[in-house]
């Protein structure tokens, strides 16, 4: 007799077609996973060449462009309220090596090459090679301080440093160099109006000014940037202009909820914005993550309209955008700028693990408790977090 004809796949049949398709929707969704990503990372590119072309134009039709600022969760301005973020030493530069943390309390320093140069003071100097040493702003930790600007106009909720003169050559090399007093005629240890008058950035006269250093000033800034260009209309085209400021439509900008708020000077802002809804006292909305993603930092819950910044270890980690107007890359993390001789300019992006220079391993923490350089400044990584710098686009 003839076997009669089978209807029906077998169990070990039905498995092996399970596992082809799982194996081919792996596969597809690695390739478009790659497929995407380079499409984030080419669109990045096309930012960061037209904020360049756009800067360019400005210095050739204006003969200058608008400086980088410091970059808020990087400000001098310890007046404001809540202080300083933290920054180390790089080791080499001087006596106190790896590991010395710059004050994050008084009048920050700036202008001269060494704290050597200075009588006293020394942790108040803001270098160029400081390293950045705040857990909760993933994105800037362990990143050199020249390397963290931003293209917006000043704030002076984020901003104030005494701009120091620089120290006269010495008659003999082994002589140290010390800052004089342009009042006294004499090296100073302590650094004051009266000492050191007319030195301060912002001057006393604009920190008093509630008009001078605002929020609202973004965006006249980027205006004035790229006035001469179709740099704008093109960043925007890109989805890369973004404007965080609460006085928009909602429609407009979701960027609504501040954190960190900092009051000087007749003006009270927080230093960012962010998207999670806290009006009337209300809880945050299913906008946060319980852990670090790129674009995120960690916050208080609290109550009222604004946030405060949270132990790195929380569990409310709230995405954010810079106050006003800025720029963005593919990923929605800031572009950072720097600038340096002959109005030469750099643009970075921290890439698609959005961090500039220690990215968070699979645990998504930094594990080193501090940022340790070697007597180059070259930056030693924790073995358990992985090189951020390594997808860094200039």
């Amino acid at each position: 007799m003839p076997r009669p004809s089978r209807l029906a796949f077998t169990m070990i049949e039905l498995l092996v077609v399970i596992a082809i398709m799982t194996i081919l929707a792996a596969m597809i969704l690695v390739g478009a996973s790659t497929i995407m990503g380079n499409a984030e990372k080419k669109k990045t590119e096309t930012i960061i060449q037209t904020v360049r072309n756009g800067i360019e134009l400005a210095i050739a039709n204006k003969g200058s462009a608008i400086s980088p600022t410091e970059h808020p969760f990087a400000g001098s301005n310890a007046e404001a309220g809540g202080g300083r973020f933290q920054f180390v030493r790089a080791s080499g530069i001087t006596a106190w090596g790896s590991g010395s943390s710059v004050s994050t309390t008084g009048v920050a320093l700036k202008g001269v090459p060494n704290p050597e140069f200075l009588n006293g003071d020394q942790a108040k100097l803001m270098m160029l090679s400081d390293r950045y040493q705040d857990e909760r702003i993933v994105l800037l930790h362990g990143a050199r301080r020249e390397d963290i600007g931003i293209l917006q106009s000043l704030r002076k909720v984020v901003t104030k440093y005494r701009l120091l003169p620089m120290p006269p050559k010495p008659a003999v090399v082994t002589t140290p160099r010390k800052v004089i007093s342009p009042k006294t005629g004499i090296a100073e240890s302590t650094y004051t109006d009266t000492l050191f008058p007319d030195t301060l950035i912002p001057s006393a006269a604009q920190m008093a000014d509630p008009t001078y250093g605002r929020l609202a000033d973004t965006k006249p800034a980027i205006d004035y940037l790229f006035g001469n260009s179709s740099a704008q209309s093109e960043l925007a085209s890109l989805k890369a202009l973004y404007n965080a400021d609460p006085t928009l439509p909602e429609d407009q900008n979701k960027f609504r909820t501040g954190i960190e708020s900092r009051s000087v000077g007749g003006v009270t802002e927080p230093l960012v914005f962010s998207n999670a809804n806290i009006a009337n006292g209300q809880d945050l909305k299913n906008l946060e993550s319980n852990k670090w993603k790129p674009g995120y930092i960690p916050v208080s819950s609290g109550s009222g309209p604004t946030l405060t910044l949270d132990n790195a270890t929380g569990t409310r980690w709230v995405r954010y955008r810079l106050a006003g107007l800025a720029v963005y890359d593919a990923w929605n993390n800031e572009l950072l700028t720097v600038t340096g001789a002959n109005n030469s300019y750099r643009v970075t992006s921290a890439g698609q693990d959005g961090a500039l220079a220690v990215d968070p391993g699979k645990d998504n923490r930094i594990n080193g408790t501090t940022v340790s350089v070697d007597a180059s400044g070259k930056l030693q990584l924790d073995p358990n977090d992985k090189d951020g710098a390594k997808d860094n686009l200039q």
